[in-house]
């Protein structure tokens, strides 16, 4: 499960698609490459702030591999991603309340 000690699962094997990164903007976690084409062609930017953003978007990949409109490889890396930055996303708003407390009792 985690071949390089850290604790964490690795990541999906075999990612042809590097665009599916997650850079940091400002705080915001954001997916470049938007797995649905914008109407003009251009791959827009996914905004996933919130555990409900990655619990929609999460569910519309669902859809998708559901329907035949990605394959169900594909749905499982974009949901292995959201997935992490879910948990990134929690572990920092717990973090943030931890923190709060420490202060509140000093």
């Amino acid at each position: 499960m985690d071949s390089n000690g850290s604790g964490w699962p690795d990541p999906p094997q075999n990612t042809e698609n590097s665009e599916a990164s997650q850079p940091q903007h400002g705080g915001t976690a954001l997916l470049v490459g938007n797995p649905t084409p914008s109407p003009r062609g251009a791959s827009a930017r996914l905004r996933l702030s919130t555990i409900g953003d990655c619990k929609r978007e999460i569910r519309r990949n669902y859809i998708r591999a559901q329907n035949g409109e990605i394959s169900a490889t594909e749905a499982g890396k974009f949901v292995w991603i959201i997935s992490t930055l879910s948990n990134l996303i929690a572990d920092a708003e717990l973090e943030d309340r931890v923190s709060a407390l420490e202060l509140d009792r000093k």
